[in-house]
């Protein structure tokens, strides 16, 4: 496979990676309100939170790792760590904007 299909896809599924954090991270950023009318302090709080953590592990190796685990599988060795790799370039290109934004 070519290195731009392969630079396209890993920008495809790292941007995927990133929407998902950021729709988890808006829910975090807005809980108190969407919340505010249930004083109930019950064991469904913790259960809630942690099934929410393995959904989004689940999900995030879906997006970050199910492409590249296809193509090993498939026989394109170098062509999977290559994706896995734009891929990951992909995030951490992501992490410096948005530490940079933050430390502007």
């Amino acid at each position: 496979m070519k290195n731009s299909k392969l630079a396209l896809l890993g920008l495809r599924n790292g941007a995927g990676a990133l929407a998902y954090i950021a729709l988890v991270a808006l829910f975090f950023h807005n809980v108190e309100r969407i919340f505010k009318n249930n004083p109930k302090d019950t064991v469904l709080a913790p259960i809630f939170l942690l099934t929410l953590f393995v959904l989004s592990a689940l999900i995030e190796a879906s997006l970050v790792l199910g492409q590249p685990i296809i193509t090993y599988l498939n026989g394109q060795k170098v062509d999977a760590f290559k994706l896995l790799g734009f891929t990951a370039g992909t995030m951490a290109a992501a992490l410096v904007v948005i530490l940079l934004t933050l430390a502007l």
